[in-house]
């Protein structure tokens, strides 16, 4: 199948020019996986990559899951990451089957941690939050599976949606 194409750009810290090296004059042009749609990003200096993360449609377009890409120092793919440098986690839980993320970061020993929602009804959302090795493997030692579902339930749709996260130095 043929995938969209991502866009991403990188400037110099005064905004004035793009980076050299970042894909074709500062322009990286990556194919992921149908629909993705990032909704956060994370330079990580020592390791010279940018995480993306965000949703995209599978199951023919229907439903979304959750998605993370990692692109080098160059703007491609690090195909070592992960899958061949993406990742799809589908929670599946209820509804209409919508996961996504919306707020990454790192903790201090390389860990990913992402904030998003997993729909469990149809009008019923949940804070989702997921916690990748290094490596782009979930991380078994976090919630359940690398996963931890947060259900506060207020208001009369019960829909909880993780927008951002920061993390502490104590935890």
């Amino acid at each position: 199948p043929i995938l969209p194409t991502q866009t991403t750009c990188a400037l110099t810290t005064d905004g004035a020019d793009t980076v050299s090296g970042w894909g074709s004059d500062g322009v990286a042009l990556v194919q992921l996986h149908v629909g993705f749609q990032p909704a956060a990003c994370l330079w990580d200096e020592r390791t010279q990559s940018l995480t993306l993360a965000g949703r995209g449609f599978t199951s023919g377009g229907l439903v979304f899951d959750m998605m993370f890409a990692r692109l080098g120092s160059t703007g491609a793919l690090q195909t070592g990451w992960a899958a061949g440098g993406s990742r799809t986690i589908a929670y599946d839980w209820g509804g209409g089957y919508d996961d996504e993320l919306a707020g990454l970061a790192r903790q201090s020993d390389g860990k990913l941690v992402a904030v998003g929602s997993v729909q469990a009804g149809a009008t019923d959302f949940d804070y989702a939050f997921v916690r990748l090795l290094p490596s782009g493997a979930l991380d078994p030692s976090f919630g359940t599976g690398g996963i931890r579902l947060v259900a506060f339930d207020l208001g009369q749709n019960h829909t909880d949606r993780g927008a951002g996260l920061a993390l502490t130095p104590w935890g």
